[in-house]
C-alpha cells in the first residue's frame, strides 16, 4: 500500500519534531484558517445540503482540541548507576486508520492527530471528494506544510482502498461507540546493531536472553528500514547499539515499544498495559548519560521550518483563490484538490 509508506514519512517527521509547543501552534494557526473561511464553509454546507452547520463544525474542533494532551509528558525520569536515564512517558501508536462517515468526529480526528502525532486516516464507506470533511483536510494538510510537516500526516480514503492490516491500530467509530484493534504485542525482544563498537556487551546480552529462554532476534541495517522491521514486529523490548546520539534518540522516539534502549540491557524490560489509552504508548526508555550529556533532547539536530508563516496562503477564502499546492505521491490528496476545484471553478 503506497499510502502505508507515505505515513510512516510523515509519522517520523512530525515525532522528530521538538519544537515547544508545537502541535498548539499547529491549531491555533488552524483555528485561524477554519474562521476566516467561515463563509465559505457556509455556501458549502448549502450547496452540499448536509445537516451541520458552520457552529458544530467550530464546536467538533474546539471540543478535541481542549483534549488532554499526554504526548512525552512525565516526571519520572531518574539517574540510574550514575551512567544512564531511565524514564517511563507516552507517545504515539504509530499509523491509525479511523472507520467513520460521520463528518464532525472526522474533524475531532483530525485534531487528535495533531495532539497526539499518531498519522490518523479516515475510513469512509461514503466516500465523496467533494465534502465538507474534505475541505477541512485540505486546511489541516495545507497548515501542516506551512510548519515544515509533511501534509501526509493525515489522509482521507475509500474504505475499499484502506488495507486495515497495514496499520498499527484500527478504530471503527460508530454512533459514538468506539471498537479499537491494536496491533498485537508479540513476545519477542529485538536487538538492533547499528555499530560493532559494542561486541562484548552484544554478546552478553544474547547470552543472558538465552538463559533465561526469551525469545529473542539480532537486526542489522539502514536505520529507517530496521525501525519499520521492528515496528511491524511491535517487540515487547529493542535496544539499539550505536554511538550515534542523534540515532540513538530517534530509535527511542520511533520504535513502537513499551521498552525502547539504547546501549542497554532488554533483561531491564517491564510489562505495561498499552492500551488503556487508545492514542497513547506507555514507554519505558533508558539511555546512557555518557552518548547523551545529561539529556535525552540536547544532542539532536531539528531543521526548523520557515520562521514566517504566511496567513493568507494556507487555504482559500473563495472560491476565486484556488491556488493550492499539490504534494508530491498522494494521489488521494490530488483527488481531492482537483475535485474541488472542479466543483467550484466554472
Amino acid at each position: 500500500m503506497e499510502e502505508i509508506e507515505l505515513l510512516n514519512d510523515a509519522y517520523e517527521i512530525y515525532n522528530l519534531d521538538d519544537r515547544e509547543d508545537l502541535s498548539k501552534q499547529i491549531l491555533t494557526y488552524i483555528a485561524k484558517r477554519i474562521l476566516a473561511n467561515r463563509n465559505y464553509l457556509d455556501q458549502l454546507i448549502q450547496l452540499l445540503d448536509v445537516n451541520i452547520s458552520f457552529a458544530d463544525i467550530w464546536n467538533a474542533f474546539e471540543e478535541a482540541r481542549i483534549e488532554e494532551e499526554y504526548y512525552k509528558k512525565s516526571d519520572t525520569f531518574r539517574k540510574i548507576d550514575s551512567l544512564f536515564v531511565m524514564g517511563v512517558y507516552a507517545t504515539s501508536k504509530g499509523n491509525i486508520v479511523v472507520e467513520t462517515d460521520n463528518v464532525l468526529e472526522i474533524i475531532k480526528y483530525f485534531v487528535r492527530s495533531i495532539k497526539t502525532r499518531n498519522t490518523i486516516t479516515i475510513s469512509k464507506l461514503d466516500y465523496n471528494e467533494v465534502s465538507i470533511e474534505s475541505v477541512i483536510l485540505v486546511i489541516f494538510c495545507e497548515a501542516l506544510n506551512k510548519f515544515g510537516l509533511d501534509r501526509n500526516q493525515i489522509m482521507i480514503i475509500p474504505y475499499e482502498e484502506c488495507y486495515y492490516e497495514n496499520f498499527d491500530e484500527i478504530i471503527v467509530d460508530e454512533d459514538g461507540k468506539k471498537i479499537v484493534e491494536a496491533k498485537p504485542t508479540s513476545n519477542k525482544y529485538i536487538i538492533y546493531i547499528e555499530t560493532d563498537s559494542f561486541k562484548e556487551e552484544i554478546d552478553n546480552e544474547i547470552k543472558h536472553l538465552g538463559e533465561k529462554g526469551l525469545e529473542y532476534e539480532v537486526l542489522k541495517g539502514e536505520f529507517y528500514e530496521t525501525i519499520r522491521k521492528i515496528n511491524n514486529i511491535k517487540p515487547i523490548g529493542a535496544s539499539i547499539y550505536t554511538m550515534d546520539s542523534n540515532l540513538g534518540y530517534r530509535f527511542i522516539n520511533l520504535v513502537h515499544s513499551n521498552n525502547v534502549f539504547v546501549n542497554s540491557s532488554l533483561l531491564n524490560s517491564e510489562d505495561y498495559n498499552s492500551d488503556n489509552n487508545i492514542y497513547y504508548l506507555r514507554k519505558k526508555i533508558i539511555y546512557p548519560l555518557t552518548c547523551y550529556d545529561n539529556s535525552l533532547d540536547e544532542s539532536v539536530e531539528i531543521k526548523p521550518a520557515d520562521e514566517k508563516i504566511e496567513e493568507n496562503t494556507a487555504v482559500y477564502e473563495n472560491k476565486e483563490e484556488l491556488n493550492l499546492t499539490i504534494p508530491k505521491a498522494n494521489p488521494w490528496y490530488k483527488r481531492i484538490i482537483d475535485a474541488i476545484k472542479k466543483f467550484f471553478v466554472k
